[in-house]
């Protein structure tokens, strides 16, 4: 749709994310992309950061799979799916999920139950202790997942968030 064609767009042709930059000023660790969605900035990580593992989460069901495919199709192998929602608690959590892949966001509401983590738990679970870069694009919940990361931030060289809300 007209949203992963955006996606596209930000990242591939006006580079939005400056990751090209970003490779050039930071060295070692991994690069975790939060919300990864149909894995548009995981492939570019891929690329860019060829020798570096790239975390690709991503909770809504159909967005994963297609996630997973594209990484395949694109030989994208330094590139870990993660079919979680990175929140400020870990445990279930409520997904708002309809149609579009670019819109599901946690609430209260939610129609679809789904595995939430903080960054911080996450981290710990995939033994990362330090994140190059961490590129967070979460349909309004930035503040819930910055509030599951503050030890994950402490050890971060470059965070790009895409906000979708006031907070």
């Amino acid at each position: 749709g007209a949203g992963e064609l955006y996606s596209y767009i930000e990242v591939f042709l006006e580079d939005d994310y400056e990751i090209a930059k970003i490779s050039r000023q930071a060295s070692g660790g991994v690069v975790v992309d939060v919300g990864a969605n149909i894995g548009i900035f995981s492939l570019a990580a891929s690329k860019t950061f060829q020798n570096t593992e790239v975390y690709a989460v991503e909770p809504h069901p159909y967005a994963y799979s297609r996630l997973v495919k594209n990484l395949k199709l694109n030989g994208a192998d330094n590139v870990r799916p993660l079919n979680r929602a990175v929140y400020s608690i870990s445990g279930p959590v409520r997904l708002s999920a309809g149609p579009s892949t670019t819109a599901a966001s946690v609430c209260d509401g939610g129609n679809l139950s789904v595995e939430g983590v903080t960054l911080d738990d996450l981290c710990a679970e995939r033994a990362i202790d330090h994140v190059r870069l961490l590129k967070i694009d979460v349909e309004g919940g930035e503040v819930e997942v910055l509030k599951g990361a503050g030890k994950t931030l402490e050890n971060t060289d470059w965070v790009v968030v895409e906000c979708h809300s006031a907070e």
